[in-house]
């Protein structure tokens, strides 16, 4: 039923999302989406992983991911280990929920590589636990004006995440700083937030 809902609004939206997989799938994944629950970003964020899962990207999202009536505690724990990134949708909402900070922190904590995208225009002093640790990090402006996705932003993250990808298959695994972590600069969607100012 919820699935059904987050389709309906998606396509309400503009936004037809392609089929979505079946709860409760497992397994490691390329990318942790991290989003806070509200209506218009639900739906956003469906679509944007499934426009990831179209260029070979794997996603774990919570609503696809967390079987009915499973602890969904150690649901999130479990996909936050198996994944090789962390994607934050950062909107007002994310800045003050319990759970998206717990789970940039975990994160953070874990060395998974964070690549921030910002749905809204935020402050993030207003958050300063997210503003330190996405400080010194580029985000993407990946909401495009009409409220989909911006295609040259796109392709700049999903270029950025194939390439880091690619690297990590070649190398031994070991822990990296997040501060290393970063999209190519020079995109005009793309800026520094260390100040807390957006683009």
């Amino acid at each position: 039923m919820a699935t059904a809902n987050l389709e309906l609004r998606a396509s309400q939206a503009g936004t037809v999302p392609m089929p979505l997989q079946r709860m409760g799938s497992t397994g490691p994944r390329d990318i942790f989406l991290s989003y806070g629950r509200e209506p218009d970003v639900s739906g956003w964020v469906l679509t944007l992983k499934n426009r990831l899962g179209a260029e070979g990207l794997t996603c774990w999202l919570d609503i696809v991911d967390i079987p009915a009536g499973s602890d969904w505690h150690a649901a999130i724990g479990s996909g936050l280990m198996s994944c090789s990134f962390f994607l934050p949708v950062i909107t007002r909402k994310y800045l003050v929920s319990k759970y998206c900070k717990n789970e940039l922190y975990v994160a953070d904590s874990d060395h998974t590589p964070i690549f921030p995208v910002f749905y809204d225009e935020v402050d993030l002093a207003t958050s300063p636990g997210v503003k330190y640790i996405l400080s010194g990090l580029n985000h993407t402006k990946l909401r495009s004006a009409d409220g989909g996705l911006d295609g040259a932003a796109f392709l700049q993250l999903t270029t950025a995440l194939k390439r880091e990808l690619a690297k990590r298959s070649q190398t031994p695994q070991t822990p990296q700083s997040n501060q290393t972590m970063s999209l190519t600069r020079g995109a005009s969607n793309t800026s520094d937030v260390s100040d807390g100012s957006l683009c």
